[in-house]
């Protein structure tokens, strides 16, 4: 699945993108960040401690050793 967390400056995007982390983790689950732009991407690595990626790289493909497993 697939999910976009929407919102402008201040209305707790960072703060529901940690919960969704813990969240995951707590599912054993992984969720893959992309942001707009460079400087986007960076901010959400500095405040999540996790990797991100911009649009324009997750479109490329997703990062090295991640296979994408068919289900029926």
């Amino acid at each position: 699945p697939v999910s976009l967390l929407l919102g402008g400056p201040g209305v707790g995007k960072t703060t529901v993108l940690k919960a969704v982390h813990r969240a995951a983790a707590a599912y054993g689950r992984t969720v893959y960040q992309a942001a707009l732009s460079g400087r986007a991407k960076q901010r959400m690595e500095e405040t999540t401690g996790r990797e991100a990626l911009t649009i324009a790289s997750l479109q490329a493909g997703l990062p090295k050793g991640v296979e994408i497993v068919p289900t029926y």
